[in-house]
């Protein structure tokens, strides 16, 4: 597979699930990071967004 679907395999797979309580939630935090990208004027694209996306979730719950 592509490159674009490594990171999407890698947000389904269960060490980024186990960190939501629901599929629902960690897309409504992916959308408020997009949101917040938006509003900062920072362009990303989709691929960027569930990366930085990956990224986050994992720092907050390593603290």
């Amino acid at each position: 597979m592509g490159k674009k679907s490594k990171v999407f395999d890698s947000l389904t797979n269960e060490a980024i699930k186990r960190h939501f309580n629901d599929n629902f939630k960690m897309a409504d935090y992916i959308i408020k990071l997009a949101r917040h990208y938006q509003e900062s004027g920072k362009e990303f694209t989709l691929n960027s967004l569930m990366h930085d996306a990956q990224k986050a979730v994992e720092k907050l719950h390593r603290n």
